[in-house]
């Protein structure tokens, strides 16, 4: 998923002063990254994905006489539900120049209280020291119910090297209390329900993380930048807009096979098959999602008219 966020914020780090040492340090960390063979190891595969997403994002473009990154920041989620997984992960990630680690909680064995939840989080921090950590709260997903504003409460005299989380959940009351209770922290605050992203920005996200962004991000953006010149009003629009589109398909059954279909349809480059038992996004979801992006002006006709459909389904 890709990130977004108000300039100077949680979605933009790193630029400015020491740029030039750190375009060295990534560029030296992506050619490792490409000639070094991750280790077999119960985490290969993801491994292997961790390593080729480096390669890619830590690898520099260029426009005019600027130099720049494909990707700001590589932050990786190296969540498991094994603990020595997940610490395995999070060394591979530092050796290829990650910017930071990510965990959800685990969510078969589940932690039942605070404090053994972040016994489990300090474990997995403590492979890969030197990089900022970030919890992954989702708890419609994990089942772990335990409120992230309680979480907060602390876990950095346990976690030295805790920088924030990806919030991704409706309750605005949770969300807006980690703000409010952690303001002199500066910690990050990501949120990750996209068709609420600008309540969350009201209450102080430093930024977001979210699906819809890889093919909404245009509008997304367009409303981050209302937001930025105080233009709530355009803001609002722009949200309502995505809204739209994300009630329409949540209506028809929406999930990951229907958001690797919109992501094959929008950029014409196939995501392929989602793994079961999920199964493929319907012709009759794709011809509607398709009418409805072009309704909604977020694609044009012309620009749909050579994409392999085929490719979606």
């Amino acid at each position: 998923a890709r990130g977004a966020g108000p300039r100077g914020s949680g979605g933009e780090k790193g630029r400015g002063g020491g740029a030039g040492r750190r375009a060295a340090l990534r560029r030296a960390a992506a050619a490792a990254a490409a000639h070094t063979r991750p280790r077999q190891t119960r985490a290969y595969p993801r491994n292997q994905l961790f390593s080729h997403w480096s390669v890619r994002g830590l690898s520099c473009g260029r426009t005019g006489s600027e130099e720049y990154f494909w990707l700001d920041q590589v932050v990786i989620h190296v969540g498991a539900l094994s603990l020595k997984e997940s610490q395995e992960l999070a060394r591979h990630a530092a050796e290829i120049g990650a910017d930071g680690i990510a965990v959800i909680a685990p969510f078969f064995l589940k932690p039942w209280d605070k404090d053994v939840l972040i016994n489990f989080l300090k474990e997995v921090a403590a492979a890969a020291p030197a990089l900022p950590f970030y919890y992954y709260h989702i708890p419609a997903l994990t089942g772990v119910k335990i409120r992230a504003e309680e979480l907060l409460d602390g876990i950095q005299e346990k976690i030295p090297t805790f920088q924030g989380l990806k919030f991704s959940d409706t309750d605005l009351l949770d969300f807006g209390q980690c703000v409010d209770q952690n303001r002199e922290r500066q910690f990050a605050f990501l949120f990750g329900v996209d068709e609420q992203l600008l309540s969350a920005l009201v209450m102080g996200a430093t930024g977001a993380v979210g699906s819809t962004y890889n093919y909404l991000g245009k509008k997304t953006n367009q409303m981050l930048e209302a937001f930025e010149r105080k233009d709530f009003s355009s803001a609002l629009n722009h949200q309502f807009c995505i809204q739209r589109f994300i009630n329409f398909v949540l209506k028809l059954g929406f999930g990951v096979s229907q958001t690797k279909a919109i992501m094959t349809l929008v950029s014409g480059i196939p995501m392929g098959p989602p793994r079961p038992p999920l199964q493929r996004a319907s012709r009759e979801f794709i011809d509607e999602a398709k009418a409805r992006l072009e309704s909604l002006d977020f694609l044009s006709s012309t620009y749909l008219k050579d994409r392999n459909l085929e490719s979606c389904s």
